[in-house]
């Protein structure tokens, strides 16, 4: 029986010094997990954002190369349009455009550059 007795009051006497201990230690514990935590959220927050701006970027880059290729598209057409005219018109209407715009340029020297004529 007072074995018993004596294991118990050194087991309350433990358990108080642990308390007294830990409660110290547990506390600082803490405080120094939140304060991890709180910089691993940064942490995540800052990478996220990251990868947010990348994932925009990417968007935005693909976006505007479509609307490039577009722009270039349509310039291609156009250039194509403008070949087919010319092929369309004969070497007689060129000459004639030609002449024409010589008369204009020489109508327009002789009567000053403000009034040239329109065919």
């Amino acid at each position: 029986m007072r074995i018993m007795i004596r294991m118990r009051m050194r087991m309350r006497m433990r358990i108080r010094k642990r308390i007294r201990t830990r409660s110290r230690t547990r506390i600082r514990m803490r405080i120094r997990m939140r304060i991890r935590m709180r910089i691993r959220m940064r942490i995540r927050m800052r990478i996220r954002k990251r990868i947010r701006k990348r994932i925009r970027m990417r968007i935005r880059t693909r976006i505007r190369t479509r609307i490039r290729m577009r722009i270039r598209m349509r310039i291609r057409m156009r250039i194509r349009i403008r070949t087919r005219i010319r092929m369309r018109m004969t070497i007689r209407t060129r000459i004639r455009m030609t002449i024409k715009m010589r008369m204009r340029i020489e109508l327009g020297y002789r009567e000053g550059v403000d009034s040239i004529p329109h065919f």
